[in-house]
This record gives C-alpha cells, sequence and structure tokens, in this order.
C-alpha cells in the first residue's frame, strides 16, 4: 500500500513538472532559430545560431549556412553597434537588412534586433564563425538610457570535402534542385523548315546563381542550333537563397524524317540524403510533318506586308526629319516678320507721339513683348527715358532717335541669345549633352 501511495506521489510529481521541463528544452533546441522561443531578459543578450542544425556536426564545401545574429532586450534600443567580423575561407552574403522589432511571446516580451547572412564555405576543414560584440544604450524606466555589452563566443563548423565517389566536372550541393523545359511550338506539332525555341530552367535550392553550371544544349543530325541568350539570378527565400539560370535556343528542323533532341541534365550532391542525385529533362523524338504550303505561303505575305509597312515607317521618319527643319525656318521667318512688324509700330508710336507721356507709352507696351529684364543696358536706357519722360517738358527729337535705336538693338541681341539658347537644347536633346574633358596631364 505505501508503494502504491509513493508511485501515485512520484507520478503527480512528473506530471506537474514534465511540462515544464519539455518547455525548457524546447527553448534552449528553438532559441537559435526561432525567436518566438528566446527568452527575454532585463540584460540584453547576444544570440548567434545556425542552420540547418546539422551544421555544427559537419556541412559539405560550397553549401549554405544560414547564420542569423540576433539581440534580445525587454527595453528598446536607444543605439546598438554589432561588431562581427567577416569569415575566413568563406563567402557571405547579406539576406536582408537589419531590422528591429517588437516581439510578444510566452518567453517575454520586449524587443528583437536581427540580421541574417548566407555562408558559403569555400574549402574543406574547419570554419570558424569569429566571436561577436553588441554594445549600445537601452532606455529603461526607472534608470533611463544604460550602457549595456553582449557577446558570443564564436563557434566552429566542420567543413566536409566533395565525396570520393561524386566524380563530376561541376560541384553543387543542394536538397532540391529542379529542371524544367517549354517550346514556344508543342513538339508534335513541328513541321520541316520549322524554328521553335526551346527553354530549359534550372533551380536549385541553398544556392547562389554563381553556383550553378552553365546550360549546354547537345548537337544532333538534323536539327540546326543556336543559342539565343541566358540569364541568372538569386532570390531570398524563409529558407535562403535560391539560384535560378535559364537558356534559350533556337531549333531550326532540316531533317525530313525521325530527328533527335537529346535530353539535359546535372548532376549534384543531395546532403540530407547524402547521395548523388541527377536531375534533367528528357530527350524527344520528332518526326516533322510535311511543309504546309499554305501555311507557308501566308507567312510569306505576313512577311512581304511587313517588310512594307516597316519600308513606310522608314520613309515617313526621313520625310519628317527633312520637312521638320524647313518648318522651323519658316516659323522663325514668320516670327522674324512678325517681330519686324511690331518694332516698325513702335518706331512710328514712339517718334510720332506729342507728349513725352505718350511716347512712354508705347515704349511701356513694346518693352513687355521683349525679354530685357536681364539686359544691363536696356535697364540703363530705361532709367535715362522715365528720367527724362517724368522730369523734361517734352524729349527732343535727336535724343528720341537714339534712344530707339539702342533699344532696338537691345531687343534683337536677346531675340538672338534666345534663339541660340533654344537651339542648343535642341542639339543636346538629338546628340546628347556636352562635357567638357579633363586637360591631359604632361607626360613624365
Amino acid at each position: 500500500m505505501n508503494r502504491l501511495r509513493i508511485s501515485l506521489s512520484v507520478g503527480l510529481l512528473l506530471c506537474v513538472f514534465a511540462p515544464r521541463q519539455g518547455l525548457l528544452a524546447q527553448e534552449q533546441t528553438d532559441a537559435g532559430t526561432n525567436p518566438s522561443s528566446i527568452r527575454i531578459t532585463e540584460q540584453p543578450q547576444l544570440l548567434v545560431s545556425v542552420l540547418p542544425d546539422s551544421a555544427l556536426d559537419g556541412i559539405y564545401e560550397q553549401s549554405q549556412i544560414l547564420l542569423t545574429i540576433r539581440v534580445a532586450s525587454k527595453h528598446p534600443f536607444d543605439a546598438l553597434t554589432i561588431d562581427f567580423p567577416a569569415i575566413a575561407n568563406a563567402e557571405q552574403i547579406e539576406l536582408a537588412a537589419p531590422r528591429t522589432r517588437k516581439i510578444k511571446s510566452y518567453a517575454g516580451e520586449g524587443y528583437m534586433h536581427e540580421r541574417r547572412y548566407a555562408v558559403f564555405p569555400l574549402a574543406a576543414g574547419n570554419l570558424e564563425i569569429p566571436a561577436s560584440f553588441a554594445t549600445g544604450l537601452i532606455d529603461t524606466p526607472a534608470a533611463g538610457q544604460v550602457e549595456f555589452n553582449a557577446t558570443h563566443d564564436g563557434m566552429r563548423i566542420p567543413v566536409l570535402s566533395t565525396p570520393a565517389g561524386f566524380a563530376v566536372d561541376w560541384w553543387l550541393v543542394s536538397s532540391n534542385v529542379v529542371m524544367e523545359e517549354s517550346w514556344s511550338i508543342p513538339v508534335d506539332e513541328l513541321r520541316q523548315g520549322d524554328v521553335v525555341t526551346r527553354t530549359v530552367t534550372l533551380r536549385a535550392a541553398g544556392v547562389d546563381d554563381k553556383r550553378l553550371p552553365d546550360l549546354e544544349h547537345g548537337s544532333t543530325r538534323g536539327i540546326a542550333v543556336r543559342e539565343l541568350e541566358s540569364t541568372r539570378k538569386s532570390i531570398v527565400t524563409k529558407n535562403g537563397l535560391d539560384g535560378i539560370v535559364s537558356a534559350s535556343w533556337a531549333l531550326r528542323i532540316d531533317g525530313d524524317g525521325f530527328v533527335y533532341v537529346p535530353p539535359m541534365g546535372i548532376a549534384y550532391w543531395d546532403p540530407l540524403a547524402k547521395t548523388r542525385k541527377t536531375v534533367a529533362v528528357r530527350g524527344h523524338r520528332i518526326e516533322p510533318l510535311p511543309v504546309d504550303s499554305e501555311a507557308r505561303a501566308e507567312q510569306l505575305l505576313y512577311e512581304a506586308a511587313t517588310t512594307q509597312r516597316t519600308a513606310y515607317h522608314v520613309f515617313t521618319t526621313l520625310l519628317i526629319m527633312l520637312v521638320l527643319p524647313v518648318f522651323a525656318l519658316v516659323l522663325y521667318a514668320l516670327a522674324t516678320v512678325f517681330c519686324v512688324l511690331r518694332d516698325r509700330r513702335f518706331s512710328h508710336q514712339f517718334l510720332k507721339a506729342d507728349k513725352p507721356i505718350t511716347a512712354y507709352r508705347a515704349w511701356q507696351r513694346w518693352s513687355a513683348g521683349e525679354q530685357l529684364a536681364n539686359d544691363d543696358h536696356w535697364r540703363v536706357l530705361n532709367r535715362d527715358v522715365q528720367a527724362a519722360v517724368f522730369a523734361a517738358p517734352e524729349m527732343p527729337v535727336r535724343d528720341k532717335r537714339k534712344v530707339l535705336r539702342d533699344a532696338l538693338r537691345c531687343a534683337r541681341r536677346q531675340r538672338l541669345q534666345g534663339i541660340g539658347a533654344k537651339l542648343s537644347v535642341f542639339i543636346d536633346r538629338v546628340i546628347g549633352s556636352r562635357a567638357e574633358l579633363a586637360p591631359a596631364r604632361a607626360a613624365r
């Protein structure tokens, strides 16, 4: 009976404490990967974690390590500096801009600063993740700004070399590689003489585009192959980087019997399965259909019509380019004639005015239509005219003619400068803006 009571007591104690112990174990396991499980403390702590979890036991060269640096604090940061030295013998790529956010979980409420990197070991051996340091200021309700220092001792990751059984020219390590293809014309609809575009895309998880091989199309009898283009890019996912390479080829079906388009594929190393794998797009056995005479005739007619339309557009463009300068000259001539008529009307009104105020009104009406505000000579001339009109009972005829001649000279000078400025802008738009070359240095 006593043994039964003791067993029940032990069982109750295990039921009470086992969930908490499991929770702490989960916190210790996920503290490096899951921000919601990080314990928030008064003093900021610096955390450095790597993925996959097996990386600490060894990872292959050129494979991706997700490195995350976090600083967790119960209070907001007023200043934060992280000193993380560069990793030797590795390429380090920043996955996102550093960010600070507020977090809330069963482990506490506070603030988290996070930086994520993709690290690629370049050689076998030991990859040393160096010690890192975080310093700054936190804003506490009780003491205001408080300085803090946090450190992480770093870690060592064993880097494995290429397996002996992997004997290929290009070493690619990824847990997920996909290769797909597309054809501009369905394969079973191809005819003799058709030109079809074949596009092949390779995507690998955990690598960037530099670590993907070039895609090469094999040759075959009865088909002419010409490479069109090849593109590469890297995209950021929640699991790090994905590399994508895509290539296109133009294939002309020359043979009239069976032709064979070869398959395309690559070999790679799966670090999870620890084995060599291959991925490929299959080959195609094509029996081209006979040439469709009617469709070929329609295609020729369409190409001829397209050529004609292109020639028409070229001719129209050239004609406009030839007519446009003439049109501009005509407009300039009309503008010049208009200016001459304005000048003659102003001259007549100014010289025949019987009163100084009448002459000044003609002067004001004419000068308002000219760009003379920035001309120094005009400003002096205008001041003298105002003084003569409002100070003297009348303006002598000899002075009026001299003033008129100087005013017309100022207006024509400003008109020529305006035309030159517009012409310069037009030339810059056509042939590009002018640049000043630095003077050549004398040879020593």
